[in-house]
């Protein structure tokens, strides 16, 4: 299922944070809003923790491609056929999706903009 494996690995990568893709956003704005937020004291130890629990999403991640793509397989799975066509372009369709809000996301931030300036303005947030 090479196919099949590639699109799981795109998916994987983009959850773990790999730069370029969608997740690696995601994490580099959480590191910034908390590790730069001055609103509580416990900035530091909320960043060094949300470190940790990447580190070990990842070795969890890596863990899990290792024994399900390379692992033995059994009666259940030797029957096992990779992806259709018709699959194969929805797959490709979200990983095209997630390498576009990786490497640009400002289409994405702009139609949450006025939403999440709604919200920090009812905090009483200076933005």
């Amino acid at each position: 299922m090479p196919i099949y494996f590639f699109f799981f690995l795109i998916v994987m990568l983009s959850s773990i944070g790999l730069p370029l893709l969608n997740g690696f956003v995601g994490e580099f704005l959480m590191f910034n809003g908390v590790f730069s937020s001055a609103a509580t004291k416990y900035s530091t130890l909320f960043t060094v923790t949300a470190a940790i629990s990447i580190i070990l999403s990842a070795v969890y991640m890596l863990n899990m491609i290792q024994r399900v793509f390379y692992g033995p397989t059994n009666a259940i799975t030797a029957g096992a056929k990779d992806v259709r066509m018709n699959e194969k372009i929805i797959l490709a369709l979200i990983v095209l999706l997630i390498v576009i809000s990786g490497v640009y996301p400002k289409p994405f931030f702009d139609l949450t903009r006025d939403t999440v300036e709604s919200i920090l303005t009812k905090m009483n947030y200076k933005l």
